[in-house]
C-alpha cells in the first residue's frame, strides 16, 4: 500500500488526567527516552521533566540521529533537536508533540511521541507507541507532517520513582576542627537500608587524617546517620554519626543536621564500635538533600602517566575554587579496562581541600614508569573548576608539550566537536562512559565542513566505567575522517535495554596532533 504524503499527528489516544486525589501527591519525575529507533535506522536520546500534577512537561531536550542511509544534513531523516513542546496540541498524560524551533512550515522540524500508559511519578518503564512520525511541519501549528517523514519502531522512557528509595546529597557540612564532610548516600524508608555509600571527610585539628566511609551501622535509620569504614568495625577504627532535624522518607527533601554532642566523628572502642571514647569533632552546620547539586560531578576525558613507547609523561591536577567557602572534593582514577587507575604522586582515590577562593595543584610524578592512560572522576565539584593538564616531555625541538583537560558534565546525551585532519595533522580521540553500572553503544555521527553527512558508526562499545583512545587513522569507521574538516557527534545508547535511569551519557576529548609534533585539545560541546 502506498504511504500516504502527510501523516496528522493527532491521531493517538487521548487520555484522561490523572485523579485529583493522585495528582496531588505527585511530583516532577525526570524521564530519560532509551531504545527509541526510527523505521529508517535513526535513534532518539534525550529526557524531560513531567510533573503528574500539574500535566506540565518542562526542561525537553530530545535529540534524533540521521537513518543510518542519509547523506544529507537537511533531508526529513536527518535528526533534530527538540527542546519545546508544539503550540498546537494540549498538554496530555499519554502524547508528547515537539518541535526544533519556532514553526516555519516546511523548514521546522516535528515530532510525536505516545506512551503506552500514563506517565505519573512512580517511575519505571513505559513503552512508546510506535509508528508516530518525525519529519518536516506542514502547517502553522505543526499538526502534521509532510512526505517523506519516518516513524518510530522501538523505544520506551525509563525514570526513577520519585517515591522510592532517595539518593541523599551532603551539603556545606563541616565539622568544629576545620574539616569537612562531603558525598552521597541512597536511602530506602520502607526498609531502612543505606546503599551506595561514597562519603569522605577532610583532615582538620581534631583528626589530621581523611577517611572514606562506605557502611552504615546497624544503630542507622531514618533520623540517624551513622558510618564506618569497614564492618565489623574494630576498636581504633572512627565512626560518623549525624543526627537529622526529620526523617529522611522515599520523597524529595531536604534535612538539616543537628548539631550535638552526639552529632560527631568519633573513635570507635570496642567491636562493632558499641562504644566509643578518645578524640571526637563535632558536626556544626550542613545538610543533607536529595537535590543533586548542578556539576557535581565533573569528567576529565584523558589522563596519561608515564612512559609510551619512548616518551615520558606526566599529569597535574588543578582544582580552583570559586565560592568564599573551603570546598571539599573527591577524585578518584580509572583505567582503560574500568579498574582504579593509581597515579604516582596523587593515588587512586582522593579527598581533598581548596580553600575559599584558592587553588591546589595535585602533580603527580610521572617517571619512567610504564604508561597507563584512562580516565579521572571528581565529585562534589559544584563549586569547583577543575582540570588536568598531561605535560610530554621533550615532545619537540621546542621541549615540553602541554594539553589542557577541562572538566566536563555528565548528564547530557550528546556532545559534539569540530574536528580538522587537513594539512598533514592526526587526529586523537578519547572516550569515557562515566555510568557505573551500563555499558553504552557509542554512536558517532560526522559532517564534513559542507553539513554533509559523513560518517553514521555504532562499533564502539564502553563498558561501566571504561575508556579508550585512538587515532582517527587507525580505527575502523573513523578513517573517513582523515583529511577532512567538520562537526563530530557523540551520542549513547545502552547495551541493555531498556536501561536503567538516570542515563548520564559520555564523554569525550579531542587532541590535534601536528606535522612539527606541537598538540591542540578540542574540548566537547555538551548539549
Amino acid at each position: 500500500m502506498r504511504k500516504p504524503a502527510c501523516l496528522y499527528l493527532t491521531n493517538l489516544p487521548i487520555i484522561l488526567l490523572l485523579a485529583a486525589s493522585y495528582a496531588l501527591q505527585a511530583v516532577p519525575v525526570t524521564w530519560f527516552f532509551s531504545g527509541v529507533t526510527f523505521s529508517d535506522g535513526g535513534t532518539a536520546s534525550g529526557s524531560f521533566v513531567y510533573d503528574a500534577s500539574t500535566g506540565v512537561y518542562s526542561s525537553i531536550n530530545m535529540d534524533t540521529t540521521p537513518g543510518t542511509a542519509v547523506t544529507s544534513a537537511t533531508a526529513p531523516g536527518a535528526g533534530g533537536n527538540y527542546t519545546q513542546q508544539s503550540p498546537g496540541f494540549a498538554t496530555a498524560t499519554q502524547n508528547l508533540f515537539l518541535t526544533d524551533s519556532l514553526i516555519t512550515t516546511g523548514v521546522t522540524r516535528g515530532i510525536s511521541v505516545s506512551f503506552a500508559a500514563p506517565l505519573t511519578d512512580t517511575g519505571g518503564t513505559i513503552a512508546i507507541g510506535s509508528g508516530l512520525a518525525e519529519g518536516f511541519c506542514s502547517n502553522a501549528s505543526c499538526s502534521l507532517v509532510g512526505s517523506g517523514f519516518r516513524v518510530i519502531t522501538a523505544g520506551s522512557v525509563v525514570a526513577l520513582s520519585a517515591t522510592g528509595p532517595q539518593n541523599w546529597y551532603m551539603r556545606d557540612v563541616r565539622f568544629d576542627d576545620g574539616g569537612l564532610a562531603m558525598g552521597s548516600f541512597t536511602y530506602d524508608a520502607s526498609s531502612n537500608t543505606f546503599s551506595n555509600i561514597a562519603v569522605w571527610v577532610t583532615a582538620g585539628t581534631t583528626f589530621t587524617t581523611t577517611r572514606h566511609y562506605l557502611v552504615s551501622q546497624a544503630s542507622a535509620s531514618s533520623g540517624v546517620i551513622a558510618l564506618v569504614t569497614t564492618t565489623p568495625a574494630q576498636a581504633g577504627d572512627r565512626i560518623l554519626m549525624i543526627n537529622l532535624g526529620g526523617a529522611m522518607t522515599n520523597a524529595a527533601g531536604t534535612i538539616n543536621i543537628a548539631a550535638g554532642a552526639t552529632t560527631a566523628e568519633q573513635t570507635c572502642s570496642a567491636v562493632n564500635c558499641i562504644a566509643t571514647s578518645g578524640a571526637l569533632r563535632l558536626l556544626t552546620s550542613g545538610q543533607i538533600t536529595t537535590v543533586r547539586p548542578v556539576n557535581y560531578a565533573r569528567i576529565l576525558s584523558d589522563i596519561v602517566d608515564g612512559n609510551f613507547g619512548g616518551s615520558q609523561f606526566q599529569t597535574t591536577i588543578i582544582a580552583t575554587n570559586l565560592s568564599d567557602q573551603p570546598v571539599a572534593f573527591n577524585l578518584d582514577f580509572f583505567q582503560d579496562n574500568g579498574s582504579a587507575f593509581n597515579v604516582p604522586g596523587i593515588g587512586s582515590n582522593t579527598v581533598q581541600t581548596v580553600p575559599a577562593r584558592g587553588t591546589i595543584f595535585l602533580p603527580s610524578t610521572g617517571g619512567t614508569n610504564t604508561g597507563v592512560q584512562g580516565w579521572a572522576r571528581a565529585r562534589g565539584a559544584q563549586n569547583l573548576t577543575v582540570t588536568a593538564v598531561f605535560t610530554q616531555k621533550n615532545a619537540n625541538a621546542g621541549g615540553d608539550v602541554q594539553n589542557v583537560v577541562n572538566g566536563e558534565p555528565v548528564d547530557t546525551p550528546t556532545f559534539s566537536m569540530a574536528f580538522d585532519n587537513t594539512n598533514g595533522a592526526v587526529g586523537g580521540f578519547a572516550l569515557t562512559n562515566p555510568d557505573g553500572l551500563q555499558a553504552m553503544k557509542v554512536l558517532a555521527v560526522a559532517y564534513d565542513n559542507a553539513g554533509n553527512i559523513i560518517l553514521n558508526d555504532s562499533s564502539i562499545t564502553l563498558n561501566p566505567l571504561s575508556h579508550t583512545a585512538f587515532n582517527f587513522q587507525s580505527q575502523a569507521g573513523y578513517n573517513v575522517l582523515v583529511n577532512k574538516k567538520g562537526l563530530l557527534r557523540i551520542f549513547a545508547i545502552p547495551t541493555t535495554l531498556p536501561g536503567t535511569a538516570p542515563l548520564i551519557g559520555l564523554n569525550g576529548l579531542m587532541i590535534k596532533f601536528l606535522p612539527n609534533s606541537s598538540t591542540a585539545t578540542i574540548q566537547a560541546v555538551h548539549q
